[in-house]
């Protein structure tokens, strides 16, 4: 990557990273849910800080102040990555609901009226599908600012019809493609180690798992 060539931006990335495997570390010795979310809520930031440094620098989604805005999204990133994550949190949700669990019931996630918690614990692990993916139709120009617009009377930032169902026919493919899981060395396409993850999470439930280990691809 170019970043790699520049020693100033690969200094801020490495940093970045180290900062992150810190609050990995705290994450994992705190004692309560609120220390927890806290540290998540911190690495989070962190990772979308240099987020807008992936663009290609001529793009107008290059930036260097990229900021997570979800409802509603404020910008053509913030929108693709809000559609897409919507598309994760339907699969997951399918998922659940087919191995007969309640996805109002979470972990790390409030469970407020009408909201997944479950669901948004186990789309976590996945997220970064849709990350590479906005990366990746934004730098190729396979989408661009044409394909965003601004409601008259609605806030926020939306894809067009047709970028929508471009996102999706890209979204799908990658769904099927393989990627290997780093505990068990098992090549399988997303949809199956999405599944792979829940049915996990149900034998630790079951008391047939004694430990829920996360969806880690191999490099």
């Amino acid at each position: 990557m170019a970043w790699e060539h520049n020693g100033e931006l690969k200094e801020r990335f490495d940093n970045h990273l180290g900062a992150l495997s810190a609050l990995a570390g705290h994450a994992q010795r705190c004692e309560s849910m609120d220390a927890l979310r806290g540290f998540e809520g911190k690495a989070a930031a962190l990772y979308f800080e240099l987020f807008g440094l992936l663009f290609k620098k001529e793009l107008p989604f290059y930036t260097e102040a990229f900021r997570r805005v979800r409802r509603p999204p404020t910008d053509p990133v913030n929108s693709l990555l809000s559609f897409g994550y919507s598309l994760l949190h339907t699969n997951m949700f399918s998922l659940v609901r087919m191995k007969g669990m309640n996805p109002y019931i979470g972990f790390l996630h409030a469970e407020d009226k009408g909201n997944p918690a479950l669901i948004n614990d186990l789309v976590e692990e996945f997220r970064t599908i849709i990350d590479s993916l906005a990366l990746y139709m934004l730098n190729k120009g396979i989408l661009r600012n044409k394909d965003f617009y601004y409601h008259k009377d609605r806030l926020g930032c939306f894809l067009t019809d047709k970028a929508r169902k471009t996102f999706l026919t890209v979204f799908e493919r990658r769904m099927w493609e393989n990627a290997v899981d780093q505990e068990t060395g098992k090549a399988m396409n997303i949809r199956r180690h999405m599944e792979h993850q829940v049915h996990k999470l149900k034998e630790v439930l079951e008391g047939k798992r004694p430990v829920y280990e996360p969806y880690r691809v191999s490099r």
